[in-house]
């Protein structure tokens, strides 16, 4: 018995951390998110003005913002893996 409480244990602090990583992605994501959000409104008024398509740095950054945008949701709404695009055993 006192083996399963073990490994039980060491399961919890597993998926504690696994926890703890996700966040920290995610709060890392949400910042980018806030800079692209930003970036959009403040490229609202140079669009008109051409200035977002001859700043090429920030149309990169926008784009790559963009990418990490996607990635965000996809940890929301897709289930937890094991590896990218495997199934965890649970789900089996």
């Amino acid at each position: 018995m006192g083996d399963y409480i073990d490994a039980q244990r060491r399961a919890n602090e597993f998926n504690a951390q696994a926890d703890d990583a996700r966040i920290a992605r995610l709060e890392r994501g949400l910042a980018v998110m806030a800079q692209v959000v930003g970036c959009l409104v403040e490229n609202e008024f140079d669009y008109q003005n051409a200035v977002f398509r001859a700043d090429n740095d920030r149309h990169h950054k926008f784009h790559k913002g963009y990418l990490i945008m996607l990635e965000i949701l996809a940890d929301l709404t897709l289930p937890p893996t094991g590896e990218r695009g495997e199934r965890s055993e649970q789900e089996e």
